[in-house]
């Protein structure tokens, strides 16, 4: 499974967590194999059953090396299945909370592990002492001739080295792979900043973006678990291959809006310019989110108003005067924009802004503002732009 891993991914650029994950997988064939070799194999040719004391005694007793190299096998093995567990679970909603149970889980069990390997190793050890314990022990290979041990022995030299040969072959065929696809043209992707990433055809947005070494958010590690990788790919949607049901089910489920893709699932065919929707960093509780993080192009109306003469009204008023008649012009201001469809967008100090078309169709919402022309004299606003007549401040359009 880690070799397809490696063969599947079109760079091998990867945040740390991912090459911790690949790395753990590859640690354990070479690790257990003789493990494998003392016990299926072995018990199958000469048809018995290991028992736990005989594997105890042939790496506690017998070779003491043999049993460090399984206690740390156990170790890589199970950091290697938390880790992946860990990775595929971290955007779930509920998973958080079960952190706090999970974790001392994580830690106890393998230290449990081995102090029951350590208990066993101690005992047998002790037992050792009498002849005739090893010889019970190992009574089903009484029958074997040191040429056959000798030969189990060296088959993990073998399988060692049918191993390295496995990695070597998934190496030469992951650039033979790279090799073909750049005879059938390339792909560019154009960044905000003005950058373009250049990559074979067949490749993922991801994978071209984390090759290239630009950093791209992707909580799952683009295995199409979370929704980080997002990104708008505008008007090259249409080119695209249709998202399969597992995209297409998380970009619904976070309501994005039309043209954005997951960059871990899409191998664009021609040009394109990609947006990213969220930073490089996010954590995995951005994955569910839902949409307002992308944004959209919509045309508004943007009014600024403040209060005229306010510098002289806060130099003669007590501060609680001022207070006072600022909270009248703020609660006057937001009742006036909702009458007129408008959204204050924020307070600050003696003013305010005003966004008129962000609740749908801008024409018809925008048309309340009406601003008076750059030329008019300055006279306040009308009082559609803010019913500023009901304070009797004054105001001013800017």
């Amino acid at each position: 499974m880690s070799l397809l891993a490696v063969y599947r991914r079109g760079t091998l650029r990867m945040p740390p967590w991912e090459a911790m994950q690949i790395g753990l997988g590859l640690m354990i064939v070479p690790l257990i194999l003789i493990h494998v070799i003392g016990t299926r194999a072995i018990g199958f040719s000469e048809g018995f059953e290991p028992s736990y004391a005989y594997v105890v005694a042939s790496i506690w007793v017998s070779d003491p090396i043999r049993g460090a190299q399984q206690a740390f096998a156990l170790v890589v093995v199970w950091e290697h299945s938390c880790v992946g567990l860990h990775f595929w679970l971290r955007h779930r909603p509920w998973y958080p909370r079960l952190l706090p149970i999970l974790y001392p889980v994580v830690i106890v069990v393998p230290i449990l592990a081995l102090l029951g390997f350590a208990a066993m190793g101690a005992t047998v050890a002790e037992r050792a002492q009498e002849p005739s314990y090893l010889a019970s022990v190992f009574a089903d290979l009484a029958g074997m001739s040191a040429e056959t041990i000798a030969w189990f022995k060296g088959l993990e030299i073998i399988g060692i080295g049918v191993f390295l040969a496995l990695v070597a072959f998934t190496l030469i065929a992951r650039e033979a792979r790279r090799f073909h696809r750049n005879r059938f043209g390339v792909f560019r992707a154009t960044l905000p900043d003005g950058r373009v990433v250049v990559a074979p055809l067949g490749q993922t947005v991801l994978e071209a973006l984390r090759d290239s070494g630009v950093p791209h958010a992707a909580v799952c590690g683009g295995r199409d678990r979370c929704t980080t990788c997002r990104i708008d790919v505008g008007a090259a949607r249409e080119s695209l291959a249709a998202p399969e049901a597992t995209e297409a089910k998380a970009i619904t489920r976070i309501r994005a809006e039309a043209g954005v893709r997951l960059a871990c699932q899409i191998r664009p065919t021609a040009d394109l310019a990609v947006v990213p929707l969220l930073p490089p960093d996010v954590s995995a509780r951005d994955a569910n989110r839902p949409g307002g993080i992308q944004g959209r192009e919509q045309p508004v109306v943007s009014m600024f108003i403040d209060m005229r003469g306010s510098t002289r009204l806060g130099e003669e008023k007590m501060p609680f005067d001022v207070l006072f008649i600022l909270n009248r012009f703020f609660a006057e201001m937001a009742e006036a924009l909702t009458e007129t469809k408008g959204h204050y967008a924020q307070f600050a100090g003696d003013g305010l802004m005003a966004l008129y078309g962000v609740r749908g169709e801008a024409g018809a919402d925008r048309r309340p503002a009406a601003p008076r022309p750059n030329d008019q004299p300055d006279q306040g606003p009308s009082p559609a732009a803010g019913a500023d007549q009901r304070v009797g401040t004054g105001g001013s359009l800017e």
